[in-house]
């Protein structure tokens, strides 16, 4: 299944992208940081997280 896409973070503000599972209990989340906000994104299996 495929999501639609629901905004933009733009990367070039990024200060930090750490494991998001322990902050909101889903697995395969990171947490994108920037100083605005934490952006928490999910994939389908970790190998898709770790490339």
């Amino acid at each position: 299944a495929s999501t639609l896409p629901q905004g933009t973070i733009n990367l070039n503000q990024c200060v930090d992208v750490v494991d998001g599972e322990s902050r909101t209990g889903q697995k395969h989340s990171l947490c994108i940081c920037t100083p605005e906000k934490d952006h928490y994104i999910r994939a389908e299996s970790k190998e898709i997280i770790h490339g």
